[in-house]
C-alpha cells in the first residue's frame, strides 16, 4: 500500500475533521461541502471513499492518519465488521488479506 506524499497528507489534515459521534464520520472543513460528511459507500465492498483532488482515499484510512499521525501501512480491519463504523476505536491494522478491511 502505497503512503501519499507529506504534501498530500497535510492537504487530507486541512481538508477533513474526525468526528468520533455514532459511527464515525469524517467532515469536509473547507469548500463548497463544508461541514457536510464526506464520503460515500463505494463498490461491492462498501468502503467509504472520498475523493480529492481526483484520487480516491479510503475514509478509515483518513480517520486512522487524524488520529495517529501515521498512515497505515497495512490493511484496517473493523473490529465489529461493519465498514459504516469508521470510528477510531473500532480499526486495527491487520496483515490480513483475505476479509473485511479498508
Amino acid at each position: 500500500m502505497n503512503t501519499p506524499d507529506p504534501h498530500t497528507l497535510e492537504h487530507l489534515r486541512h481538508m477533513f475533521e474526525y468526528s468520533d459521534a455514532g459511527m464515525g464520520a469524517l467532515i469536509w472543513r473547507h469548500g463548497r461541502y463544508r461541514g457536510e460528511l464526506a464520503g460515500t459507500p463505494m463498490g461491492i465492498t462498501g468502503e467509504w471513499r472520498v475523493r480529492l483532488d481526483g484520487t480516491s482515499y479510503s475514509c478509515a484510512k483518513i480517520v486512522w492518519f487524524l488520529e495517529t499521525g501515521l498512515w497505515p501501512e497495512v490493511r484496517l480491519r473493523h473490529t465489529d465488521k461493519d465498514r459504516d463504523n469508521i470510528r477510531f476505536s473500532n480499526l486495527e491494522e491487520t496483515n490480513r488479506r483475505d476479509g473485511p478491511g479498508r
